[in-house]
């Protein structure tokens, strides 16, 4: 396909690229056993890191890829011929029509004066990128990718603004801003390629993931069974399921909880770490942090990424360094005091940030108290986190690799993102299930766990796409 776009000119195969795109579509409504709407296609067309799934549509690549075949054998067409630029020969006209639509790209607009010269393209393909790379991804030092990544902004304010129309526009904007994240670190488990019991998910855990991202499963409501608790104390219990995994009364919650202190636990060990899980460590209380951690690097990167707690020793470390789990919802549950505003939903990382100044309030005077720093670890159910949870992940990883090749080092770090992510993701998908295996089969807004229907549906539209490619090359 990539040979196909970087040949012939869009306007030549414009009908066909729109056929295929529709195609991908519908391929993907039956993967996930539901219609997709348009905003929510685009949404899976975006990136990782731009809350998207990664789908590129064919459309915008085909228009980018053409200028690249162009300008890349520049050198070859103009020894050919010296003015072959100024030229009207249909190939290199096509090349300048799609220079010219850089603005429409980019910014949505069709201003003329905004178009790809050459000298920005040559500029652009010298500079290494800057876009951010981890193991087993594609690289991002093509010229064809930096043009694609040049386009992100307006993709993904486009996404964003799509939501503003809808009845529930506040809550679908923060669900969108939760799942961006600068390293897609948050969405390794979309990207995984070990199939071992870590990182293997069932056919239905990746279909209500997918959902999830796409703001298409955030309400999952089963009149009596998706309430996510029947505490008589609990009034702020969502009905609707949303907070159904981050319930404190439900038993979700332990689950979702456990399982990701356990891979911390771990990771710490590996790191040769002396950590102890729920020590009572604070007299005459109730409370206990969920690991406690000995001699634990204050800061790494030569100081540039450090957590913020003043080390107790001459080489950097915190003596000893309480910290405590939480998962927390981007969006507050239907019977909240208070709902989003637009504002609050634009707001990145809101969530986790109320969450962390919570657990501090609760934590750190009683910790400094008995000579313990404390260091709340928040993360929000999309599986972004807040930045100094973000930094302690670094300092930790950073002290697993020490010593390690380039390579190597990469390989480990990705695995241990992938490992937190997938557990994260797994825990909260396996009791969504588990939700659905006790409504006795009921439908839930469409789902469709016919496997049979869905792989027949999948297989029909891979024969209709295929045969529309080799109708294409016949022609």
């Amino acid at each position: 396909m990539n040979h196909l776009f970087r040949t012939t000119p869009y306007s030549l195969i414009s009908d066909y690229v729109l056929r295929y795109d529709n195609l991908k579509k519908q391929i993907f409504s039956n993967i996930i056993g539901s219609a997709v709407s348009d905003s929510s296609w685009r949404q899976a067309c975006g990136k990782l890191e731009d809350a998207g799934l990664g789908y590129l549509t064919a459309s915008t690549t085909a228009k980018i890829a053409y200028i690249c075949g162009i300008f890349q054998n520049l050198e070859v067409l103009t020894r050919l011929d010296p003015n072959i630029l100024t030229s009207t020969i249909p190939t290199i006209c096509a090349f300048h029509e799609q220079c010219k639509m850089a603005s429409q790209l980019k910014f949505g607009t069709n201003q003329p004066e905004l178009q790809w010269t050459l000298q920005e393209l040559s500029t652009l393909q010298s500079t290494p990128s800057t876009a951010p790379k981890s193991f087993g991804t594609r690289q991002h030092n093509t010229l064809q990718n930096k043009l694609l990544d040049s386009t992100r902004q307006w993709a993904r304010e486009e996404i964003a603004n799509s939501f503003l129309s809808l009845p529930d526009a506040a809550n679908r904007l923060a669900w969108f801003r939760s799942n961006i994240s600068s390293d897609a670190g948050h969405a390794t488990c979309f990207a995984v390629l070990p199939k071992n019991s870590y990182f293997s998910f069932s056919d239905d855990e990746i279909m209500i993931l997918f959902r999830r991202l796409l703001y298409m499963d955030c309400h999952l409501h089963i009149s009596g069974i998706t309430k996510c608790c029947e505490h008589p104390k609990h009034k702020n219990c969502d009905p609707q399921g949303t907070q159904m995994f981050v319930c404190k009364k439900g038993g979700a919650q332990i689950d979702v909880h456990d399982n990701l202190n356990h891979v911390i636990q771990t990771c710490l060990s590996v790191a040769g770490f002396n950590s102890r899980r729920e020590d009572r460590i604070y007299e005459n209380s109730d409370k206990k942090p969920d690991i406690t951690i000995r001699n634990f690097p204050q800061s790494t990167d030569r100081g540039r990424i450090c957590i913020p707690l003043s080390s107790d020793a001459p080489d950097g470390r915190v003596d000893k360094l309480a910290i405590d789990t939480s998962i927390i919802h981007p969006l507050p549950g239907p019977n909240a005091a208070s709902q989003l505003s637009l504002g609050e939903a634009d707001r990145p990382l809101r969530a986790a940030a109320t969450q962390y100044s919570a657990k501090n309030n609760k934590y750190r005077y009683i910790s400094e108290q008995i000579g313990y720093k404390f260091l709340p670890i928040i993360f929000e159910s999309s599986g972004k986190m807040h930045h100094q949870t973000s930094n302690f992940f670094k300092i930790l990883l950073n002290t697993v690799t020490a010593g390690l090749d380039h390579v190597t080092a990469n390989i480990s770090n990705f695995y241990w993102t992938a490992r937190i992510s997938c557990c994260l993701q797994k825990s909260i998908a396996s009791n969504l299930l588990k939700k659905y295996d006790a409504s006795n089969g009921k439908s839930v807004r469409g789902l469709n766990f016919s496997h049979a229907h869905r792989q027949n549906e999948i297989q029909n539209q891979l024969v209709r796409l295929t045969g529309d490619v080799l109708s294409l090359r016949l022609d």
